[in-house]
This record gives structure tokens, sequence and C-alpha cells, in this order.
């Protein structure tokens, strides 16, 4: 049988700040909207994405379900894609979560390809790994629709 959950209202995070959003996840218990650069997830099977250095095209929605922190080395951002149960793992994706993060940046050039409405600026400066810091969104008052 099909559900919908409803939500009340909605709070942006600081944009390109990574403290906000992990205090976010950590303490509504998630899930947590973010955009990302997903432009070359398409071949993701399993294991830890990178991304390499340079510009982002911020370009799909996704859940941020949970992370591990960088200890010694980089750590994962777990990220439930809409893309289905039989990509990723389980479809799932596990993100690299650098230890700099927050210099981890570069422009988004076409951001009326994902991130932008009419009116608003055709370039964002954008950081996290596939430029997740930059727009993310929590969930207030969600409750299921029968």
């Amino acid at each position: 049988k099909n559900h919908r959950i409803n939500m009340e209202s909605y709070t942006v995070l600081p944009s390109n700040k990574l403290n906000p959003l992990q205090e976010a996840l950590v303490n509504s218990g998630g899930p947590i909207a973010v955009s990302v650069d997903a432009s070359n997830w398409f071949m993701y099977s399993q294991g830890i994405y990178t991304d390499g250095a340079g510009d982002f095209t911020v370009n799909h929605a996704v859940t941020l379900m949970g992370y591990k922190a960088p200890e010694f080395s980089s750590g994962w951002w777990l990220i439930k894609n809409s893309w289905g149960s039989y990509w990723g793992e389980s479809g799932h994706i596990r993100i690299e979560f650098k230890p700099n993060e927050e210099q981890h940046c570069g422009w988004d050039y076409n951001t009326h390809e994902g991130l932008a409405c009419d009116g608003d600026p055709d370039k964002a400066w954008v950081c996290g790994t596939c430029g997740m810091l930059y727009d993310s969104v929590i969930p207030r008052g969600l409750h299921l629709v029968k």
C-alpha cells in the first residue's frame, strides 16, 4: 500500500559549513536533504566514492543518512539515492568525507542545471565532496499520511 510523508516546514543550513550539517544530522536524527554533483555517479557500485579537485555541477538531490568522521584518513558520508536498490550499495553511496571538507571547493558555473531557480545567480561557490556542503535542508514536522 502506498503512503506518503508530509512535512510541516524545513530549515536551510548555512552554505559550505561542515559543523552545522554534522550537528543537524546528529541532533535531528536525520535524514537531511542535500544537493550534490552526481554527474559521475552512474557507474558507482561499491566502496568509497571520491571526486577530484576542480569545479562542480550540483545537479541532484539526495538524502544524507549518516557519516563516519575522518580520523587518521578520510571518512565517508552515507547517502541514500533515488535510483533504486540495485544501484550502488543497495541504493546508497558512501562518498569521501575529506579532513578538509570546507576547503574542498570549486565553482558551479551551471547552477541552472540543478540548484538554482529563475533569478538566481548563474554561478555559485560550492564546497565539500561532490559539493554536498552547499545546499542542505532539515525537514521539520514529518508525519505519515495513510
